[in-house]
């Protein structure tokens, strides 16, 4: 996976994230992507339908585990 790797953001900061990778990734916030997050289930799935139109995503996919690619990633809170 490409990308920095940040901890300690508040976890109901969906929106500035996604604006933040897209930011990294040199992408227009015209364009409309999709949102692969992994975590609570059920706080990812109350904020995603404001998420979406708020950061300008096409949708937002909540996964057990992310997908191996090299896209950005953006960690929130502990892991390990």
């Amino acid at each position: 996976m490409r990308g920095r790797r940040r901890a300690g953001a508040a976890e109901g900061d969906g929106q500035c994230l996604a604006r933040a990778l897209r930011g990294e990734m040199g992408l227009s916030p015209a364009q409309k992507l999709r949102f692969v997050a992994t975590g609570d289930r059920d706080v990812l799935a109350r904020f995603a339908p404001y998420l979406a139109p708020l950061a300008k995503l096409s949708g937002v996919d909540i996964v057990t585990e992310l997908p191996a690619s090299d896209a950005p990633v953006e960690i929130v809170g502990e892991f390990g």
